[in-house]
């Protein structure tokens, strides 16, 4: 029988998948987060895409709460966060 080829994954690519993955404990679905796992994903958030600190006290919700709002709720409580107007 013959061996599967192996095709080595360029050391760049592999770095950018791995910038691209949440923590393992935010791999669950958000609806199962707690608190404290909505801010640490705001937190992941803002170092991921560069984006302006997002004050977490305006987030003090669960994964299913986060999962409610709207994109002008998440607006509101974070006016500076970049949101382009064109993203649904």
């Amino acid at each position: 029988s013959s061996t599967p080829l192996h095709v080595p994954v360029p050391r760049a690519l592999r770095m950018e998948e791995d910038s691209i993955r949440l923590p393992a404990h935010l791999r669950l679905q958000p609806i199962y987060w707690s608190r404290d796992d909505v801010a640490q994903w705001l937190k992941w958030a803002e170092n991921e895409f560069s984006l302006r600190p997002i004050d977490s006290n305006t987030f003090e919700m669960n994964g299913k709460a986060l999962l409610l709002l709207t994109k002008e709720d998440f607006r509101y409580r974070s006016p500076h966060s970049d949101l382009d107007s064109d993203v649904t």
